[in-house]
């Protein structure tokens, strides 16, 4: 009871922080001429979020019933490790929103949506080979060796978080076009799709079944987001360079998976020796000798605001 007085609190004091430095733009309103337009946009919204806080319980409740409370617990302590991937992800999206509302006018707003997708696809899907290949020692250092068997649940579900996080940018064109009502339209599918993938698979394979169902959702809801993106709006986004990190990150992840942990310098040589095979086929298929350019040229400027001291 602690713990959730304690959630309580903080975010009693966080959204009194926001109100205090939002309060220029809080007022009264002079009518009811928006409410129309106002429950239109927002309504779906509403129900996204009641079936994105009914997600979580599914799974969950499939396990608690075909299998034990101790698998229960395996894939609660593995699901945590998996959210890890969450940190530089909601950072991206508290920018990502004013940053592409911002531009979409511009004449260039495509190309930049564009290399944005790239990069951030490269970046999430480092991210995701990094917390895949060190989850048992993760796993053993935040919750401990007793729950070192939920390393096999965290590629799959870490997978399904990415790709939905990825696809936040080529599905843009859904709000662009203010049709709310279409994130509506994915949720529904991928909820049927997860429920019926975990009954497929959670008798043969247990809790790494009930992980690929939800990674198996998340991928669904994903396509479909960015499919009604593209025919809701204008905007187009080419898929084959994401793709192809994805597709080689994923094959590279499962076979991390296949690895038995030996000790935890063993996960850290396997994750450098991952990070490296996998570095360089990004660079040598995925990026252009301009992208590569202006790429190191960032480096560059990174250490070198690293390495000079500011002068006194």
């Amino acid at each position: 009871m602690g713990l959730f007085w304690l959630f309580l609190f903080s975010r009693i004091i966080f959204a009194t922080i926001g109100i205090y430095f939002c309060r220029k733009w809080v007022g009264l309103p002079r009518g009811l001429k928006h409410i129309p337009s106002l429950l239109q946009f927002g309504v779906p919204y509403g129900v996204i979020c009641t079936i994105g806080a009914f997600m979580p319980a599914l799974d969950r409740a499939f396990i608690g019933r075909f299998l034990t409370m101790d698998s229960l617990g395996l894939y609660a302590a593995g699901y945590k490790v998996a959210l890890l991937i969450n940190l530089p992800v909601q950072a991206f999206q508290t920018a990502w929103g004013p940053f592409c509302f911002s531009l979409f006018k511009e004449d260039n707003a495509a190309e930049t949506y564009q290399h944005v997708f790239i990069y951030f696809t490269a970046i999430v899907c480092f991210a995701i080979l990094i917390i895949s290949c060190l989850a048992e020692p993760l796993l053993i250092i935040l919750a401990s060796a007793r729950y070192s068997a939920a390393a096999s649940i965290v590629f799959p579900l870490i997978l399904g978080v990415g790709i939905q996080a990825i696809g936040w940018i080529p599905s843009i064109g859904i709000d662009l076009s203010k049709k709310a009502h279409l994130n509506l339209y994915s949720y529904i599918p991928s909820l049927i799709m997860t429920g019926i993938a975990i009954v497929l698979l959670i008798k043969p394979f247990g809790i790494v079944g009930v992980a690929y169902g939800v990674c198996l959702g998340l991928l669904l809801r994903t396509i479909f987001q960015v499919v009604l993106a593209g025919k809701s709006y204008h905007l187009r986004f080419s898929m084959k360079k994401p793709l192809l990190i994805i597709v080689v990150m994923s094959v590279m992840g499962f076979l991390s998976t296949l690895i038995k942990f030996q000790s935890i310098l063993f996960s850290f040589v396997n994750c450098a020796i991952s990070i490296s095979i996998f570095s360089f086929l990004i660079w040598c298929f995925v990026f252009t000798s301009k992208e590569k350019s202006y790429l190191l040229q960032v480096f560059r400027r990174i250490i070198l605001k690293s390495t000079v001291s500011p002068s006194l």
